[in-house]
């Protein structure tokens, strides 16, 4: 890979990793000051506590399992005979502690998924996408979905998660609080500060919003890290392109009618990730060793 194309990597990867790090103070933020409106600000140190330990020791089922549960195969040799090793060099350039095992899902649409970390995974895939994608094209995909288990990005979407579940609780343990007083309200003995009511009543949407947020940053992420693993945008680009003609496009523009544009995907639009690559690609002054 050439000293342009690193450069311009870490420049992306260090604006995506401050991107992440903001949402993540974020969702601290507002769950702190949820829980302060009720609970008063002594109860910060046990939240903050409480979240980290949540997201560390929530319970992590085997992917081999998950995915079999879910109507998924060991991946036949014969289906892609060179993927397998693809997945070894991949997973040893990621510096994984071994091979995530790859399972096969008959479905038409052409899909991609991680299920684990770093020390446990599986990977699973469609028959769509691999009728779809050619080696160079499926390669970028393995390396992208590695690259969510390189980044730890399973821990980093738990953690949130766990801030958002808590957002929820405390938007109804305030909902609760305000019924229960109520005849209280009603007779003037006690007031009700509408400032708190209103941070209760939109933290849980507020939560949501940056946890999807999250998810948009880690997904451009694992793109720059697969650049990384395999130097060679282009393949990724055009696997990306392929994957989003072959799903079509009216459902999403539907969605967007519907939501808005970005803040209700868990993944950024297709043409935003592509011209990225393509950017990445065009500033390169050599073309990838496949």
């Amino acid at each position: 890979m050439s000293r342009i194309r690193h450069q311009e990597l870490v420049r992306h990867r260090v604006r995506n990793v401050v991107h992440t790090l903001a949402i993540l103070m974020g969702m601290m933020l507002l769950v702190a000051l949820a829980a302060q409106a009720i609970l008063g600000p002594g109860v910060l140190p046990w939240l903050a506590g409480g979240i980290t330990i949540s997201a560390l020791i929530a319970p992590r089922p085997d992917p081999g399992r998950l995915l079999r549960w879910s109507g998924g195969r060991p991946l036949p040799p014969e289906l892609a005979p060179n993927l397998g090793r693809a997945v070894e060099i991949l997973a040893r350039r990621a510096e994984l502690p071994s091979a995530p095992a790859v399972y096969f899902f008959p479905g038409s649409r052409p899909n991609a998924f991680t299920v684990g970390d770093a020390d446990r995974a599986a990977i699973g895939l469609t028959a769509g996408l691999l009728r779809r994608l050619d080696t160079w094209e499926l390669t970028a995909i393995l390396a992208h979905e590695i690259s969510h288990l390189r980044n730890g990005d399973a821990r980093v979407m738990g953690l949130a998660l766990s801030a958002a579940r808590l957002a929820g609780m405390m938007s109804f343990l305030g909902a609760f609080l305000l019924m229960a007083n109520l005849p209280l309200l009603l007779s003037g003995m006690a007031t009700v500060s509408w400032s708190a009511l209103l941070l209760l009543t939109a933290a849980p949407m507020l939560a949501v919003v940056l946890q999807l947020s999250l998810s948009r940053a880690r997904e451009i992420d694992a793109d720059l890290s697969a650049v990384e693993l395999t130097g060679d945008p282009s393949a990724l680009a055009s696997a990306l392109l392929k994957i989003q003609t072959r799903q079509g496009r009216a459902l999403e523009e539907l969605w967007t009618q519907i939501y808005g544009r970005t803040w209700w995907r868990t993944h950024p639009a297709a043409e935003q990730r592509i011209r990225l690559l393509h950017r990445i690609e065009r500033r390169a002054s050599d073309r990838p060793e496949r």
